[in-house]
Order: C-alpha cells, then sequence, then structure tokens
C-alpha cells in the first residue's frame, strides 16, 4: 500500500469518527438500538454505549477491511490453490 493510500485512509478513519462522535452528542440519553418488523423500538443502549459500539465498527470494520485485502494477495501467492495465479495476481489485477 502506499503512503499516500495509507494518509488517505487514516484520513477516512478518523473523519468517520468524527461524525459518529460529532452527530451522537445530539442524541438522547437512552438511544434506540433494536427494531421490530413493524418498525417500533423494542431495544435501547446508552449514549456512552452508542458511541463505544459505533466508533469500534467504523474504526474496526474499516481496518479489518484494509488488512484482509492488503494480505490476500501476499496469502493466495503462498498457497497457490487458484488456478492460473500469475494470471489473476498480476499486479495490474
Amino acid at each position: 500500500m502506499t503512503r499516500l493510500l495509507r494518509w488517505t485512509l487514516l484520513l477516512v478513519v478518523v473523519v468517520a469518527a468524527a461524525v459518529v462522535l460529532g452527530t451522537g452528542a445530539t442524541l438522547p440519553p437512552e438511544v434506540a438500538s433494536h427494531f421490530g418488523y413493524d418498525g417500533t423500538a423494542n431495544g435501547s443502549m446508552s449514549r456512552a454505549a452508542y458511541f463505544a459500539v459505533m466508533t469500534a465498527l467504523v474504526v474496526g470494520v474499516s481496518m479489518l477491511l484494509t488488512f484482509t485485502s492488503g494480505a490476500m494477495p501476499r496469502w493466495s501467492r503462498r498457497n497457490r490453490s487458484m488456478r492460473h495465479p500469475d494470471y489473476w495476481l498480476a499486479p495490474p489485477r
């Protein structure tokens, strides 16, 4: 991964976390977190729990996707279990 892509990813993650924290400040102390089939709320969490869960999801999922997408080509080259790996793992792809 190039340096520019790393900085861009970091910037996107920081902005996403700031959006969660910025928009969450206006929420009520108890936030609806689960909804039934008819759209009515049937579960809730505290604002602090909302901050923790949403920030962990924003940061964790983006880091997980970045790590797996960066590690997959190296893992695939080692295992060579796919057909025509030189074609599918060529740099332009």
